[in-house]
């Protein structure tokens, strides 16, 4: 007799993703309830799979694909939130203006007029790190970026030549 085994059947992505979702009756937001780290994230091609943020994920099974480059934003600013009406899509660009314009970046950045060096920190001369960060939102003078990144270049290069 051969050996019997007990055939589980496989749940669809979308069946996955919503089994993992509970509504918030008071805000209208649809809580991710499984893995997060800051935002919710879901593992998509099984144990060799990558994790993608569940807002993502929600916007593509409700919306279709996301283009590339392309930021999905929350309009409650709950970061578990996957209720795809909550959702927009966004650059990054906007992703940081939404979130000064809600008053979510520190306060300290939003006031600095120039860098420690003295550099003006005007729109031309700003650099804002990305979301997934250390440290997301803050402003960088880039005049200072880019000195301090051609001094790494050329340290970098000096190494590999052998002069150091």
């Amino acid at each position: 007799m051969g050996a019997i085994y007990n055939i589980v059947p496989q749940l669809t992505i979308e069946d996955r993703f919503w089994k993992k979702v509970e509504p918030e009756p008071n805000s209208g937001c649809w809580l991710w309830m499984g893995t997060q780290d800051r935002y919710g994230q879901f593992r998509i091609g099984g144990r060799n799979g990558h994790q993608v943020g569940a807002h993502r994920v929600a916007w593509m099974l409700a919306n279709g694909l996301i283009p590339m480059g392309v930021h999905v934003l929350h309009r409650c600013d709950i970061p578990t939130c996957v209720n795809p009406s909550h959702l927009f899509l966004g650059t990054r660009k906007d992703n940081m203006q939404d979130a000064a314009r809600k008053g979510r970046l520190g306060p300290q950045s939003q006031k600095r007029k120039i860098c420690a060096r003295g550099h003006p920190l005007g729109d031309s001369n700003v650099y804002i790190s990305r979301a997934d960060s250390s440290r997301p939102g803050e402003r960088y003078c880039r005049t200072c970026k880019r000195v301090a990144n051609l001094r790494y270049y050329h340290s970098r290069r000096k190494f590999q030549e052998g002069r150091l």
